[in-house]
């Protein structure tokens, strides 16, 4: 059976925000429309690069608050679920930064190069020294989240109840495959909300940025 449709340019696709969760939130919202007004200028690729790592973010805003929630009813099953997806949805939308600076710099061709790691940042660097500067002192944390979403695709970590002034998980990993990381211990969702806040502030130096394009 054929199955006919007709696509539309969506209007919220068009305002710079994507499917997000985001522009629930007015995230920025005169920074994000001001790169979607300037299409013609930036071009395409820049501002749909632009709108996939709003989308991502919005993903990770909606999982934080979903774990509060799961957490508050001590419902482990679903902060497991919502843990995982946040910690994807990070590693995502800080690949999908590398791929808008790609996108600009052509610091790589190969699709596999293009990732948000040392090789790619040095590269960026000789192409522009400060994005790859700026790039190089937010690089812990990002390796940090890398660390622990290798650690629960590889089985190597479990969630466990966490007690003290109140509720809470804790993510226990391997101790050895966390080097490098402050603790093996992480406690959920006390370690989400910190992330958030540095993935909030460098996507939002990464679109100041882009702006100035």
């Amino acid at each position: 059976m054929q199955i006919s449709y007709t696509i539309h340019d969506e209007q919220e696709y068009v305002s710079g925000y994507g499917q997000s969760y985001l522009a629930n939130l007015g995230w920025n919202r005169d920074l994000v429309s001001r790169i979607s007004d300037h299409r013609s200028r930036v071009g395409a690729r820049i501002t749909d690069g632009v709108v996939d790592i709003v989308e991502k973010l919005g993903l990770v805003r909606l999982d934080q608050e979903s774990m509060e929630q799961d957490v508050a009813r001590m419902d482990q099953m679903m902060v497991k679920l919502h843990l995982y997806h946040w910690l994807y949805d990070c590693v995502a939308c800080m690949d999908s930064v590398a791929w808008l600076l790609n996108s600009k710099y052509g610091v790589s061709d190969k699709r596999w190069e293009v990732a948000m790691n040392p090789r790619f940042i040095k590269g960026l660097t000789s192409k522009d020294g400060i994005i790859g500067a700026f790039l190089s002192s937010e690089y812990q944390w990002m390796k940090e989240l890398k660390k622990m979403r290798d650690v629960i695709i590889h089985g190597e970590g479990r969630l466990i109840t966490g007690g003290g002034s109140e509720s809470c998980y804790v993510l226990d990993m391997s101790r050895a495959l966390v080097r490098g990381l402050p603790l093996h211990r992480v406690m959920v969702p006390d370690m989400n909300r910190e992330y958030l806040d540095k993935i909030d502030r460098f996507v939002e130096s990464i679109l100041k940025t882009v702006d100035t394009w």
